[in-house]
Formats: C-alpha cells, sequence, structure tokens
C-alpha cells in the first residue's frame, strides 16, 4: 500500500483517503446494524400474531 500526503494534508492510502474509507466503512455498519434491527422487529411482530392467531384459533 501506498502511503503520502495529499495537497490538503490528508493520509492517503494508494489514492483512497482514509477519512473516506472510514466513513464508507461507518455507513455499512449502520446501514447492517439498521437493518438487522428493523428485521429483527418484524420478526418479533410477527411471532406476537403468530402466537395471537394460534391462542384464538384453539379455545381453551
Amino acid at each position: 500500500m501506498l502511503k503520502k500526503l495529499s495537497s490538503n494534508g490528508k493520509l492517503f492510502f494508494g489514492g483512497y483517503s482514509v477519512r473516506d474509507e472510514k466513513g464508507v466503512f461507518w455507513l455499512l455498519a449502520f446501514g447492517f446494524c439498521f437493518l438487522t434491527f428493523v428485521f429483527c422487529l418484524l420478526f418479533f411482530v410477527f411471532c406476537l400474531l403468530a402466537f395471537d392467531f394460534c391462542l384464538l384459533s384453539f379455545d381453551f
């Protein structure tokens, strides 16, 4: 990997700026966590609805 200082003082690794790479990484990490959270929420709601349906379909 090439390390060189650009004209505005940011460190570059082979043409990619470190700051931009970190931003992309955090964006991907946040997106992944958000999608996982939404999926878990939908799964929880689905389980609650299925449980409710099971309780309604069977008379105890």
